[in-house]
């Protein structure tokens, strides 16, 4: 969570970048559950980082592990 912070919220290409790599598809399916839990806990914030990592380097979001989709869906109407 704080790489996922730390780039969106400084326009760190490089860590946003890092950060998507890890949390697609092939993420480990426990990890993927704890993210969905603190982006739940996060709520507008963790939207409104995903909407920045989507902007920022072209990120689409259905790359996301499928929980952290969902996740997204859910919490990000």
């Amino acid at each position: 969570m704080a790489m996922f912070y730390l780039g969106t919220g400084h326009n760190r290409y490089y860590v946003e970048r890092k950060f998507a790599n890890l949390v697609g598809k092939t993420l480990e399916e426990n990890l993927a559950k704890r993210l969905a839990v603190e982006f739940r806990v996060d709520g507008h914030d963790a939207c409104k980082s995903l909407k920045h990592l989507s902007g920022s380097i072209n990120f689409n979001l259905n790359n996301l592990h499928p929980l952290l989709f969902e996740t997204y869906k859910e919490i990000c109407k």
